[in-house]
């Protein structure tokens, strides 16, 4: 058994964080949460917590994995306040994202911890994770990947990472109309289209290959289609997902995940359900190297890029020099 501090109680505690803990409570165990002021926090209808707002309230010693789902700009203070305890053996999993690009130096506190993650549901959403095994099982190379209303810039980038695997991001561009943004991204030879504003009932993506689309769109037209993704609903929840109609077990946490899914109130969205499991899978790879998880340096740089496309448009850096600052962040604060 983990034992389990969540730094914030806001939304994404309550939506995500906790449902995904508590549908692995047989793996891990919530023993504190650090949160501004002390209060109640009312997770199931026979289970609360009582939050706490001081960090020398907290066993570090015994903490395994710490959760931090604050702002962004209190991270730098945060990650300050726990480097002055002991946690070489500790797992710290930050959500996205995780530092505003004039806090690069704060990065250096990530060296405290035995490990660092990412804390981005996106790079697990299951139909992303079925995709990647269809190309990576059928040896398929994707040469175009569109989303349509999916996702929001630096989650779509880390959606396009699982997609594309090892391949490198080497250009992003914006282009703005009257109602519309549209992120270019491109992977060495993939091209990525990212369509926004995000609009998740109309939403959908495609991956183009040699042998056809794979896409969620329920209207795309058989012809040249490889695989159909498709869901499963329950009231309002995401539940499963099928290619080709049929039935997918991304791993053995979807038992876990049927089980938490009647104690979650009707109102719960798909989305939000779907990233819920999602997290599941996070929480399992932050403990398991052989399981690929979003790089902490990445979604920093990502988010840099996203930022400086904001700005200007385009980023001007070239490529190499990106990966080149990259591989230096992880090597002079020695980050994992």
């Amino acid at each position: 058994m983990k034992n389990v501090v969540l730094i914030g109680a806001g939304k994404r505690m309550h939506e995500t964080v906790i449902p995904a803990l508590t549908a692995l409570s047989d793996r891990y165990t919530i023993t504190g949460i650090l949160s501004r002021t002390v209060r109640k926090i009312q997770v199931s209808d026979s289970h609360s917590y009582i939050t706490q707002s001081e960090f020398h309230e907290i066993d570090w010693n015994s903490t395994d994995i710490i959760i931090m789902a604050a702002t962004t700009s209190s991270n730098p203070s945060l990650l300050h306040k726990l480097s002055k305890y002991n946690l070489k053996h500790t797992t710290l999993i930050i959500d996205t994202p995780i530092l505003e690009p004039a806090a690069f130096f704060s990065l250096r506190y990530l060296a405290h911890f035995k490990k660092v993650v990412a804390g981005e549901d996106f790079f697990f959403l299951p139909p992303y994770v079925t995709v990647r095994n269809i190309l990576d099982e059928q040896h398929l190379v994707p040469s175009s990947i569109y989303f349509y209303k999916n996702a929001y810039r630096y989650h779509a980038l880390a959606a396009l990472r699982r997609l594309v695997g090892p391949l490198d991001l080497t250009s992003v561009r914006q282009v703005n109309s009257q109602d519309s943004t549209t992120l270019y991204a491109r992977f060495n030879n993939v091209v990525a289209v990212v369509q926004e504003p995000r609009d998740y009932p109309n939403a959908y993506f495609s991956v183009e290959t040699h042998k056809g689309i794979i896409t969620d769109q329920t209207q795309h037209p058989n012809e040249n289609l490889h695989s159909r993704i498709s869901y499963v609903r329950q009231n309002t929840w995401y539940v499963d997902i099928s290619v080709n109609g049929s039935a997918v077990v991304i791993n053995d946490m979807d038992d876990h995940f049927q089980k938490i899914l009647q104690s979650l109130p009707v109102h719960v969205g798909f989305t939000e359900t779907m990233k819920i499991r999602a997290y599941m899978d996070l929480l399992i790879a932050s403990e398991d190297d052989r399981i690929e998880s979003y790089s902490v340096v990445s979604a920093f740089f990502d988010n840099l890029i996203i930022k400086i496309v904001e700005k200007i448009g385009v980023v001007p850096l070239p490529k190499m020099l990106l990966l080149l600052l990259q591989q230096w962040t992880r090597n002079i604060w020695k980050i994992r």
